[in-house]
């Protein structure tokens, strides 16, 4: 995987702490 920038990196970690606690990936 690419080098991600820290402001991806706190999103791609939003997403995957919000799928693990709903069970559905948020609307973007």
């Amino acid at each position: 995987m690419s080098k991600l920038t820290k402001k991806q990196k706190q999103v791609f970690d939003f997403i995957n702490t919000y799928i693990s606690e709903n069970g559905i990936s948020p609307t973007i």
